[in-house]
């Protein structure tokens, strides 16, 4: 015969004893009830009920509140934080070479237009050996707006010939001197 044990001051289950000898009588704590539910499903903690001869049963929820051990946080070992230190060492090292990287490339870019620009300047140079050598207003606008060049040096290059005046009123119209537009016709005053 299968028997059920319980606790006898608890009444907690405890364990089953399968071959329980049928022609004897059975144990205080014990008895022939399934520790299950009602669809054969094992209970949650089962305790003996003996006012109703059942198996009362905590909730899973209940369960979980009475038997889950909070997890304990283990201590790092001297090794783990070291290598966690290097780590994010490796780490950092590695985002400053990728912000070298990008900045060594961006100079090098930065390198080949000025390259390009001074190409541009000798074959102009080149071009204009033999005539008065005048900077185009493309190369100078842009050797200005890049901080190469300030206005004072523009007017230099007006004063020795190398810019036009024209293309120095393009870069500043504010110094261009205002145009007269006086007529050359004598005034007429009104007959009264």
């Amino acid at each position: 015969m299968l028997i059920f044990i319980y606790d006898k001051e608890t009444k907690r289950y405890m364990y089953p004893v399968s071959d329980y000898p049928d022609n004897y009588d059975l144990p205080e704590n014990a008895t022939t009830v399934k520790p299950v539910d009602s669809n054969g499903v094992d209970l949650y903690d089962p305790t003996w009920n003996e006012s109703t001869n059942s198996w009362d049963s905590l909730t899973g929820e209940e369960w979980k509140k009475k038997y889950t051990v909070p997890e304990v946080k283990p201590e790092p070992t001297q090794g783990e934080q070291a290598a966690a230190q290097q780590m994010l060492a490796v780490a950092d090292l590695q985002g400053k070479v990728d912000t070298l990287t990008s900045t060594v490339d961006k100079l090098s870019k930065s390198n080949n237009e000025l390259n390009a620009t001074l190409a541009q300047i000798m074959l102009q140079n080149a071009t204009n050996a033999g005539t008065k050598m005048r900077y185009s207003y493309d190369i100078v606008k842009r050797f200005y707006d890049l901080g190469l060049f300030t206005k004072e040096n523009v007017q230099l290059f007006v004063r020795v010939n190398y810019f036009t005046q024209e293309d120095y009123y393009k870069m500043f119209p504010e110094d261009k001197p205002a145009e007269t537009t006086a007529s050359t016709q004598p005034t007429v005053s009104p007959t009264v």
